[in-house]
């Protein structure tokens, strides 16, 4: 009985925590899809292809944001809701992901196959090879290789931006800066992130994932298309007024 309380208690936790950390990479996702677009915005429009701090302040900020991310994302502190620590702990106790509970989220709210041997035989089929792909030699339970796997391929995808992160954003690290980080493997690091949520999230929801990045509800790029700062009355008037100024010096410098 206790160690069924257990069990149940700690998956439902890994549920709670791949939902957290599903919210997470998606906002990650959604801002680095922003940040993008502004850039092409700028790109596009030679009008505005100039020094700006106000740049300078987009770049630092998504960087700072996404590297921060990222790197929560590999922490295994007792007090982490990460990617690294479930993983770890699904590592550690396997048979708690079994396919009897995985089968369990398959139940269709309709109950589907209920009375009907045929369609009742084609749901247990479905789940036999959707839990296959994630199944130890008895096919019963989560394989332990695949989280030990993922979690190393993890941490060697983000190294250079959790080192990034821990040496120039959360402090300012003495440390020498030889090894750098690029946007290559920020991006690579969001990409593989994205990719592991879209793994899970079948084991944890019994459904596919086609896309991390939510779909836009509204046109966010609609503000781009004001202007931003609009001109006053005044300000018009004491534009016109200084061009009649000019032109009058130029009319003065003609007559001599």
């Amino acid at each position: 009985m206790i160690r069924k309380s257990f069990e149940h208690t700690t998956y439902v936790k890994w549920q709670q925590w791949f939902d957290i950390i599903y919210k997470e990479i998606q906002e990650l996702l959604v801002y680095r899809n922003v940040f993008m677009e502004v850039k092409n915005i700028i790109k596009a429009n030679p009008k505005i292809q100039e020094s700006s701090s106000f740049y300078d302040f987009l770049d630092i900020a998504y960087i700072a944001f996404a590297t921060m991310s990222v790197r929560r994302q590999i922490k295994n502190d007792k007090d982490s809701i990460s990617f690294a620590r479930l993983l770890s702990e699904m590592q550690r106790h396997p048979k708690i992901m079994s396919k009897e509970r995985f089968a369990a989220m398959y139940k269709m709210s309709s109950d589907e196959g209920r009375g009907v041997p045929a369609l009742r035989k084609h749901l247990e089929n479905r789940v036999q090879k959707a839990f296959r792909k994630y199944s130890d030699e008895s096919r019963n339970y989560f394989n332990p290789k695949i989280a030990d796997r993922d979690l190393q391929y993890l941490r060697m995808t983000v190294k250079k931006i959790e080192d990034f992160a821990d040496r120039r954003i959360a402090h300012c690290d003495k440390r020498s800066r030889k090894t750098l980080a690029s946007y290559k493997n920020l991006d690579d690091s969001i990409d593989f992130l994205e990719n592991l949520v879209r793994k899970y999230y079948l084991l944890f929801h019994a459904d596919a994932l086609i896309s991390v990045l939510p779909f836009y509800q509204y046109d966010w790029k609609q503000i781009f298309k004001h202007p931003w700062i609009e001109h006053k009355e005044s300000d018009l008037m004491e534009e016109e007024v200084g061009v009649v100024e000019i032109l009058k010096g130029g009319d003065k410098n003609a007559s001599r």
